[in-house]
């Protein structure tokens, strides 16, 4: 039995954060000795007791702990923790920066343009819809898509009161996500590829934690060439941008074609999420999975 310390909350994510760290508390608690803090507020009797505790295990999406924050400060500790380094989650929360280097690697990407002050909006000449989004966000808080400019300038500008916007064009076309577990440099694998049917005009938050009118298909309903080429492409990326433990790689199909969307370092775990769905389709379970992960630390 080991004592873990599960940090869990820290921005506009906080909700989804928790309801991730329970469920891998639940996971954890026969076997090992769990505390669950959540941060910001816990950050001070984190430090003041982080000693008492074998290892660390990240559970909260956004900033300060998807971000690579705490992390950074784990390291600096000397303390063992599970899933990526501060480096790649600091890489991989910044979509801009993400979609760069997935391009560099001969990928497909959508265009895209990076806001940082009100003024850059002149540079976004998208003759069709695109999305807006906060650069370092996730579980699609803050985030619309828009016809043009005028109608996205509100958006924006409340985006810009705690990030960077990125303004992404907006493909219509049928959204996948590949779940890929193990470490970078041991082998990983691609468990699952699984598409996501919504009504919705794009996978928004409700449509990711409501439930009510969306589907997620696993396995997916492709041919084999489109899934090797899925799960081919997010094995390099996976592997390029040094990912430990697991991850989720989101890619939208249109006209034949694989665009790159975004990588989660620590998606979600809820019962409901796609990982846990995607372990149990490899023929394990999330306590399974975490107590393996544990074991091998």
């Amino acid at each position: 039995m080991k004592k873990i310390a599960l940090l869990t909350g820290g921005s506009k994510e906080k909700e989804i954060s928790f309801r991730s760290a329970k469920n891998i508390e639940n996971n954890l608690k026969k076997t090992h000795k769990v505390d669950i803090f959540v941060l910001p507020e816990d950050i001070g009797k984190f430090f003041a007791t982080h000693k008492n505790y074998d290892l660390v295990v990240p559970m909260g999406h956004g900033e300060y702990i998807e971000d690579g924050k705490i992390i950074g400060l784990l390291e600096i500790l000397n303390k063992k923790y599970l899933l990526s380094s501060a480096e790649t989650h600091a890489i991989c929360m910044n979509k801009y920066l993400t979609n760069l280097m997935v391009k560099d690697l001969g990928f497909t990407v959508p265009e895209s343009v990076l806001v940082q002050k009100i003024d850059d909006i002149k540079n976004i000449k998208f003759k069709n819809k695109f999305f807006v989004k906060p650069n370092h966000g996730g579980s699609s808080v803050d985030t619309g898509v828009f016809e043009n400019v005028a109608k996205a300038k509100k958006t924006i500008t409340h985006i810009l009161t705690y990030d960077d916007a990125i303004v992404q064009q907006a493909i219509k076309g049928r959204e996948f996500t590949v779940s890929v577990i193990g470490d970078y440099d041991k082998k990983p694998q691609a468990i699952a590829v699984t598409e996501v049917v919504t009504k919705r005009e794009f996978f928004d938050h409700a449509a990711k934690y409501e439930w009510k009118d969306t589907q997620e298909i696993t396995p997916a309903n492709i041919d084999k060439k489109m899934q090797k080429e899925l799960e081919s492409t997010a094995l390099t990326i996976y592997t390029i941008l040094k990912i430990r433990t697991l991850s989720r790689i989101d890619f939208l199909y249109s006209k034949g074609k694989f665009y790159f969307l975004e990588v989660n370092t620590i998606p979600g775990m809820t019962e409901k999420s796609f990982l846990p769905q995607a372990l149990e389709y490899h023929g394990t379970t999330t306590e399974k999975f975490f107590n393996d992960a544990i074991k091998n630390l």
